[in-house]
Order: C-alpha cells, then sequence, then structure tokens
C-alpha cells in the first residue's frame, strides 16, 4: 500500500468532482432530449384537453373518427425549445424558433411549448385547439396530403389557423394567430 498523503485526499476529491460532474451534464443534456411532462394528468387539464377537443371538432366541422368526447389516442407533451427544436427541424433547428406546438404525423402526438398554459388562458389554449385540428386533418388524410409540398402544407396551416382564430373569438380574445402564413408563397404561386 502505498502512501499518498495529501495528493491521494486531492485526488480522490478530483475523482468525486468529476463523476457528479459528469453525472450532472449525463442527466441535464438527457433533460434536453425528452419532453417536460404529459399534458393532462389532472382533472382540471383532462377537463380542458375534452374541452378543447370538442371545440375543434364543432369550429372545423371535422368530427373524430376515435372519441369525440376526448383525444385519450392522442399524447400531449410540454417540451423544451431544445426538444421541439430536435424532434420536429432535426436538420434545421432554425426553422423551429417560433413553434409554439407541434402535431406530429409520425408518432401521432402533439408538443407544446413549456411557456404554453393552456388551462390558465385563452391564446396558450388556442395553440392547442390549433394543433387538435391537425390531428383531425390526419384523422381524415394522409401525411402527403397534408404536409406532402408547399401549398398542401400552406392550406393544412390556413384551416388550423382558421379553426384558432375561430376558437380565439369565440372568447372574446382580440387576437390573430397565424397572421405570418400571409406571407408564405409557394413555387406554385404566382
Amino acid at each position: 500500500m502505498f502512501n499518498l498523503g495529501r495528493k491521494s485526499t486531492y485526488l480522490k476529491g478530483c475523482v468525486v468532482v468529476f463523476i457528479v460532474l459528469s453525472l450532472f451534464h449525463h442527466q441535464t443534456s438527457s433533460a434536453f432530449n425528452r419532453p417536460i411532462y404529459e399534458y393532462g394528468q389532472t382533472l382540471d387539464q383532462q377537463e380542458t384537453i375534452d374541452w378543447l377537443w370538442q371545440q375543434a371538432q364543432k369550429l372545423s366541422g371535422i368530427e373524430s373518427i376515435y372519441d369525440s368526447h376526448s383525444p385519450t389516442h392522442l399524447p400531449i407533451y410540454i417540451v423544451s425549445n431544445h426538444f421541439m427544436s430536435s424532434e420536429i427541424c432535426p436538420t434545421d433547428p432554425e426553422n423551429c424558433r417560433n413553434l409554439m406546438g407541434a402535431y406530429d404525423t409520425q408518432a401521432k402526438r402533439i408538443l407544446l411549448l413549456s411557456s404554453l398554459v393552456p388551462i390558465e388562458e385563452e391564446i396558450s389554449a388556442s395553440f392547442l385547439v390549433h394543433e387538435f385540428m391537425h390531428a383531425l386533418q390526419n384523422e381524415k388524410r394522409t401525411d402527403d396530403e397534408m404536409f406532402g409540398d408547399c401549398s398542401r402544407l400552406k392550406h393544412s396551416e390556413q384551416e388550423a389557423y382558421h379553426v384558432q382564430n375561430a376558437f380565439l373569438k369565440s372568447q372574446g380574445v382580440l387576437f390573430t394567430a397565424g397572421s405570418g402564413l400571409r406571407m408564405m408563397f409557394c413555387p406554385t404561386e404566382k
């Protein structure tokens, strides 16, 4: 056995610090790569989800082929900006910087930014209505029919913003979502 004296204590301290920092880095970096939590775990949240689901159907005229009262088939995750970008725009994260929510056609789930609180205020709730509209569209149309090219994407977004704004108007909220869509031009448009 070697007696390293103070060097031994110093080396042990460095190893402990290194292990703690490594664990912290692993935990925090993996935290960015997973949802913060699934929305709808409390009764109040579930009631809000159910009501907004029904509003999306009523305002769009599309009845769900699953359950018209509750979107139990559709998980809703509250996520960070980093998670949203890595999941929805992995090759071009800058393209997601203004995204408040997304309907993931592959995983059949909704992602909402953690800054939105649908249970507390109507503008946040309207973004969930918007994503519900995309889920309803996807029940009737394929992914390609919804987002296959620029004009289909624009049409799907216009429909979702129309329903979102109808919801806001029905709640007496003076806010218009999607106004930037007017600036979107597809190559086939003149």
